[in-house]
C-alpha cells in the first residue's frame, strides 16, 4: 500500500525463465494478459506471466534485439536491435512477413501506430524512421533526422511521434501538419514514456533524473530522484492510475515516486545489477522488470512501511565468457576478477565507440549475467 490508500506491487509473482542472455525489454500486450521478452539470445519469447508459462519462441534476428512491441489485435508484432531491421511478424505462426530495411546502424526502439498499420523506429543513426505494414514495400514511407546523436526512445499519439535522443532533446513531431517541436532538456535522454491521459511525457536522464514535462507547453513539471542512471539505457513508467512514477537502477533496486511531490514512496532490491525495462500493467497492480543479472529471488516480500525484504542471491560461476559492449547503452556483462573491470573513465569512452570487443576468460571466476530472467511483481 502507497501514500493515499493506491495499492503498488509488493512482491514477485513469477519468475520467467529461459532466455540465455541478458534480458533488454519486456512488454505486456495490449489487455496484459501476455507478455513479451527480448535479449541477448536474438530470441522473442512470449509469456502467460501471470502463470510463469512460456507459450512461444521467435527466432530470425541475428543480433541482440533491443524491443518488441505487439498490435492491438495481438495478430503481430515488430521486433528491433543489433543487425539494422525491423522484423515484422506474425504472433501464431512465428512466421516474419517483412524485414524493414533502411538505418545505418542498430536500432533502439519500435512501437505501432493507434491503427497498427505504422510502425516507427529510433536508431542509433540519429533517426526516426516510419514504415507501412501493409504495403510489400521494405522502404520508409517517412525519415526524420533531425537529432544530433542516437535516438533511443519514442512513442506515438494518433497524429505525433515523439522520440528522446542522447543529443538532450525530446522532439515532438506533428504528422498531420508537418511541425517540429523541441524540448532541450539539456541532459542525455535514454528513454522517454507517456502519461495515460496522454498530456505529459516522462524522461529518463543521464544524470539520475526523471523529467515529467508538459507535453502542450514544455514546462518542467517535476523531477524524480534517488536512483542511479548515469551509463545505461533503462525503462521508466506512470503506474495505469498516473499516481505513481517507477523505474530501475543501475545497483538492481526499483523506485516508485510520487508523481505530484516527487517522494520516494517505495523502493526495493529487485536486482543484482541494472535494471534494463519495467512495464506495467494496463489495468491491474503488477508490473514486469528485467534485468542482466544473474539474481533468483526466492519469496520476496516488502513491508512499503518498514521496507524490510527477505531474498536469496546466486552467483553464477562460468569457465569461459563472451563479453559485448552496446554503444551508449551497457556493458552486458559485469566481471568480478581483478583487472578485467573497466574504470569509470575508460568504460564510457568504450561505451561511445562503434566496437564490439569479445574475448574468452579461461580462468573461473564470478560474474552476473548468465542466467538472466524477467520478473512478474504483485
Amino acid at each position: 500500500m502507497a501514500s493515499g490508500g493506491v495499492e503498488l506491487p509488493r512482491k514477485e509473482a513469477n519468475v520467467l525463465k529461459g532466455h540465455e542472455g541478458p534480458v533488454l525489454a519486456v512488454r505486456f500486450n495490449g489487455d496484459g494478459n501476455y507478455c513479451l521478452s527480448c535479449g541477448k539470445d536474438r530470441t522473442l519469447r512470449l509469456w502467460n506471466p501471470h502463470r510463469g508459462i512460456h507459450i512461444k519462441t521467435y527466432k530470425s534476428h541475428g543480433r541482440e534485439i533491443r524491443d518488441v512491441h505487439v498490435t492491438s489485435d495481438n495478430a503481430k508484432l515488430c521486433s528491433c536491435g543489433g543487425d539494422r531491421q525491423i522484423f515484422y511478424w506474425d504472433v501464431s505462426t512465428g512466421r516474419v512477413i517483412r524485414k524493414f530495411r533502411g538505418h545505418d546502424s542498430e536500432v533502439n526502439a519500435v512501437k505501432f501506430n493507434a491503427y497498427d498499420s505504422v510502425v516507427v523506429s529510433a536508431g542509433y543513426d540519429q533517426s526516426v524512421r516510419a514504415w507501412d505494414c501493409r504495403s510489400h514495400s521494405t522502404e520508409p514511407i517517412q525519415i526524420i533526422d533531425t537529432f544530433q546523436d542516437s535516438v533511443m526512445s519514442v512513442c506515438l499519439t494518433k497524429s505525433e511521434i515523439i522520440a528522446g535522443s542522447v543529443d538532450g532533446t525530446v522532439r515532438t513531431f506533428d504528422i498531420r501538419i508537418g511541425r517540429e517541436l523541441v524540448d532541450n532538456l539539456g541532459q542525455a535522454v535514454n528513454c522517454i514514456s507517456l502519461s495515460n491521459d496522454a498530456n505529459c511525457v516522462l524522461a529518463s536522464c543521464l544524470d539520475s533524473t526523471l523529467r515529467l514535462l508538459d507535453r502542450t507547453t514544455g514546462e518542467l513539471l517535476q523531477e524524480y530522484k534517488g536512483h542511479t542512471c548515469k551509463s545505461y539505457k533503462m525503462d521508466c513508467c506512470l503506474t495505469n492510475t498516473d499516481a505513481h512514477v517507477t523505474g530501475g537502477s543501475e545497483d538492481g533496486t526499483i523506485f516508485f515516486w510520487d508523481l505530484v511531490d516527487a517522494s520516494v514512496v517505495s523502493s526495493f532490491k529487485a536486482h543484482r545489477s541494472v535494471v534494463t525495462s519495467v512495464n506495467y500493467h494496463p489495468k491491474e497492480c503488477c508490473m514486469l522488470t528485467s534485468s542482466v543479472d544473474g539474481t533468483v529471488w526466492i519469496d520476496f516480500s516488502l513491508n512499503l512501511m518498514a521496507s524490510s525484504d527477505i531474498t536469496r542471491v546466486v552467483d553464477m560461476t562460468c569457465s569461459d565468457l563472451t563479453f559485448s559492449f552496446l554503444k551508449h547503452t551497457l556493458v552486458f556483462y559485469t566481471l568480478r576478477r581483478p583487472g578485467l573491470n573497466l574504470s569509470p573513465e575508460t568504460r564510457r569512452k568504450e561505451s561511445w565507440l562503434d566496437c564490439f570487443p569479445s574475448g574468452n576468460i579461461t580462468n573461473s571466476f564470478t560474474f552476473l549475467g548468465e542466467k538472466n530472467i524477467a520478473l512478474f511483481w504483485r
